[in-house]
């Protein structure tokens, strides 16, 4: 309840750090161990959840214990619209991620969301298990091994294993061979979903993993598209999250309507809001030491600003974009609909 009273900012330390102070016992000390990545006493943490449930937490190394201390594994433990998940230590980091896009992305799957659920990219299960809690079986894919035992955890946590299923694999590699173990026995879906590395960056200055999306941001969208006239059932769904460059006056979205038209899809995109990332803009900056970190340090930061100089050359701003796309019916053609919410720029990922 303390958790979900919160909403976005349940995400923020200074909230949960505030109301420690005010929390019953058992209350505060969850909040220490699970939300705010403290070690708390191994008694607390046992007498507030139970021994049995502590020690399934230990075995799954979510909590590590040391000294007759526990804390969470660069863990915390979060809710997403009613999903109970253990989600990275904090929103930049490389693997476990969960961020503002995350929950956007949840808030277009609510009610939307029935039947067979594909989740691409599916990292701790947090869009996974949205849609298996509110349809039926859920599939997962994901490359990351360390999220995939996550994943697991999460699914139990919130009573859905039965009903999900998970693979590791490359969904790039995954949805380019039709033949693949996954796509030769999954079938058709419902709804599918991605949150996808989806920031530009320049391959000599690359960002995290999680974040990284190609020179235009779009390696992820440009292929998934392709794939799902063979993954959509007729009424079928897909919710994709995303950004792509774009011109002062609005985003550069030729390549999306192209496969739009090729694959027969009809696709609606919401564009709600911009950051310009032009040398000394806040967002470029914040990319430049992104890149810097990635790099450990071995990056000179004038060669950084000169490769984000190339990718800014493509389009001085980044676009923030939510798809859904469909199978075109019967004689229909593909098409493109977007609104320009941009306009307004208000919040970067709602509108």
């Amino acid at each position: 309840m303390l958790l979900r009273s919160y909403r976005e900012a349940g995400r923020r330390t200074g909230t949960l750090e505030f109301d420690r102070k005010f929390a019953i016992e058992k209350a505060g000390d969850l909040l220490e161990g699970l939300c705010l990545n403290r070690a708390v006493r191994f008694e607390c943490i046992e007498a507030a959840i139970g021994s049995a449930a502590t020690a399934v937490l230990v075995k799954h190394n979510i909590l590590v214990r040391r000294k007759g201390m526990l804390r969470a594994r660069d863990l915390r433990l979060i809710d997403h619209f009613g999903v109970f998940l253990f989600v990275g230590a904090n929103a930049a980091a490389k693997t476990l991620y969960f961020g503002d896009d995350s929950a956007a992305l949840g808030s277009w799957l609510l009610g939307a969301c029935g039947g067979r659920s594909l989740d691409l990219c599916c990292g701790v299960a947090t869009q996974t298990i949205l849609c298996a809690r509110q349809g039926g079986e859920a599939v997962g894919i994901e490359l990351n091994r360390d999220a995939l035992r996550v994943a697991h955890v999460n699914s139990a946590l919130n009573g859905v294993a039965g009903r999900i299923t998970f693979y590791e694999g490359d969904v790039l590699e995954i949805l380019a061979d039709p033949d693949s173990a996954p796509l030769r026995h999954l079938g058709r879906f419902d709804t599918v979903c991605c949150n996808p590395p989806l920031l530009p960056a320049p391959a000599e200055a690359s960002l995290p993993a999680v974040s990284d999306g190609g020179e235009d941001g779009l390696s992820f969208p440009l292929r998934i598209l392709p794939a799902l006239p063979a993954l959509l059932k007729q009424d079928g769904r897909c919710y994709l999250i995303g950004t792509v460059l774009g011109s002062t006056e609005q985003p550069d979205l030729r390549p999306i309507e192209r496969i739009a038209n090729d694959c027969g899809l009809r696709v609606f995109l919401v564009a709600p809001a911009f950051r310009d990332i032009g040398r000394g803009d806040f967002f470029r900056n914040l990319l430049e030491a992104t890149s810097i970190a990635n790099s450990c340090g071995a990056l000179d930061p004038e060669e950084v600003s000169k490769a984000w100089d190339r990718v800014a050359a493509r389009g001085g701003r980044l676009y923030s974009f939510c798809l859904v796309a469909s199978r075109a019916r019967g004689k229909q053609n593909g098409s493109l609909e977007f609104t320009r919410h941009y306009k307004r720029n208000e919040d970067f990922w709602y509108v």
